[in-house]
């Protein structure tokens, strides 16, 4: 499978705080009330390829994330999602 390719390269997600998302949501209210562990996870998830990309570990990537969110909507707080 493609998991076998050398070139490929599996990493962990791991939790983001409600600061790192609220930080990029700063125009919606009480964003804490709003998230749940699957947002974490998956803010968490593209912030560990960023990383890895940054520190030089990547030099591209892709990355299957869920869940799409307020993104996945028509309309989210005066904004269109996809």
């Amino acid at each position: 499978g493609i998991m076998d390719l050398p070139q490929i390269k599996e990493y962990h997600p791991r939790l983001a705080e409600i600061r790192d998302v609220a930080r990029l949501h700063f125009c919606i209210p009480s964003v804490e009330a709003q998230i749940i562990e699957a947002h974490l996870v998956s803010a968490g998830s593209a912030l560990v390829m960023a990383d890895a990309f940054m520190q030089g570990e990547i030099k591209n990537a892709f990355a299957i994330i869920r869940p799409p969110g307020h993104h996945a909507m028509t309309v989210s707080h005066g904004n269109r999602g996809f």
